[in-house]
């Protein structure tokens, strides 16, 4: 069964399409997601189209029982229809799925759900980044919203071209032919990055993409989870070094050894290996930071390794750490000589 239109909107209700081994959606110009709609197919789902996007509040849910393939086009075309999209949910649900256009939903939310895999591939681009709202002449900016990608028993793969936006807002990127007309005094000058979670229990995260995660001094940076079957801890985290704000990572199999991590939240497990801190974990901030290690067997804070979650601030509260084996672990808890935790702070609850 094959749709070809230039503009397709998903709209409100929900839509069963059966009898049909594949299902394309070919749209030339934009998908657009409308309302609360779902569609449901058996078997594989092509969507073809140079965008998907989504009015103002929209949550629009594909299911498909095979693939479902997120495609460009050879020729597109003009949008018809400009959309002032805003928070708009959109939410993937198959056998397996490759992302390979354009899902551009500012301060909006990605779920992307395959269980033999997900792949976003080269030249894709899955925005999320902090949308910009004008009132006559003040813009408000919101937060950038959330990507999550999952597996439940595969991997998940961000291809070395595709583009993961999760960059928070900034005035500075008005168009600058608007800005004669915009009261900046009055305006935000920016807004929180987003959140990426990644989980994969019985696979590995291959991430070769881009993942923006800018944010203008003095707004929350991002926040990234990844929970994976396996994988080498120290190239994850080198990775995803740029998100500020917090840093996650559990591997169900395997050691993770941390050099050195910048974040104000830090969450590290290694579920039936061994964690090794051999740098600094830095987490403090104008109040304390919070760091919590476990391991399902041995957890050593090396040499000169340490945990700092201190409050910079005069009135910072303290922060925390949390240092923990597994309850059925034949494992140590080792701090060697020179290994240090600063959890210090002058607040109310310092």
């Amino acid at each position: 069964l094959v749709f070809n239109t230039t503009e397709l909107t998903i709209g409100p209700g929900t839509l069963n399409v059966g009898g049909f081994g594949s299902v394309t959606l070919g749209a030339a110009a934009q998908v657009i997601g409308s309302g609360i709609g779902v569609l449901n197919t058996a078997g594989d789902l092509v969507v073809a189209t140079p965008r998907v996007t989504g009015a103002a509040g929209a949550d629009t849910t594909l299911n498909a029982t095979g693939a479902v393939t997120l495609t460009g086009v050879a020729t597109p075309v003009a949008a018809i229809t400009a959309v002032n999209s805003l928070g708009a949910h959109f939410t993937v649900t198959a056998g397996s799925i490759v992302q390979g256009t354009a899902i551009v939903l500012p301060s909006g939310v990605v779920n992307l759900s395959g269980n033999a895999g997900v792949t976003l591939a080269a030249g894709s681009l899955t925005d999320v980044s902090g949308a910009a709202a004008t009132f006559f002449e003040v813009v408000r900016l919101a937060p950038a919203g959330s990507i999550t990608l999952s597996s439940s028993n595969g991997n998940v793969a961000i291809a070395g071209s595709a583009v993961l936006d999760l960059s928070g807002g900034d005035l500075a990127r008005l168009d600058p032919r608007r800005a004669s007309q915009v009261d900046l005094a009055a305006s935000s000058r920016g807004s929180d990055a987003g959140a990426l979670a990644i989980a994969a229990p019985h696979g590995i995260a291959q991430l070769d993409g881009q993942l923006r995660v800018a944010t203008v001094a003095g707004y929350r940076g991002a926040r990234v989870a990844l929970d994976l079957g396996s994988g080498d801890a120290r190239t994850l985290l080198a990775v995803v070094s740029g998100f500020s704000d917090k840093q996650a990572l559990t591997l169900r199999n395997g050691d993770i050894e941390v050099p050195n991590i910048t974040a104000h939240e830090v969450e590290l497990s290694a579920v039936s290996g061994n964690l090794t801190v051999t740098g600094l974990i830095d987490a403090h901030g104008a109040s304390g930071g919070r760091i919590r290690l476990s391991a399902g067997n041995n957890l050593t804070l090396a040499p000169g390794a340490g945990l700092d979650a201190h409050a910079s601030s005069a009135d910072g509260d303290a922060g925390e750490v949390f240092l923990g084996l597994a309850s059925q672990s034949a494992g140590q808890l080792t701090l060697a000589g020179g290994a240090w935790i600063d959890v210090t702070g002058q607040g109310l609850n310092g």
